[in-house]
């Protein structure tokens, strides 16, 4: 794909992070701040895992 990012990450495991958009950088959220996270399975289902991204951009208003 023409375009495309592949990101590896060492940590295979379940675990979440935040993307700089601006700097094109991933790094972990802290565990500490993910771990209550409370996300209900579908009927049927359970979470087997949550990976998570949460995408940052600057903020306007410290410009």
């Amino acid at each position: 794909m023409l375009g495309s990012t592949v990101w590896y990450d060492t940590n295979t495991g379940s675990h979440c992070h935040y993307f700089d958009e601006r700097r094109q950088r991933l790094t972990d959220i802290p565990e500490v701040l993910t771990r209550d996270l409370k996300i209900a399975a579908p009927p049927g289902y359970r979470i087997g895992g949550i990976d998570l991204i949460v995408r940052l951009c600057d903020d306007e208003t410290l410009n």
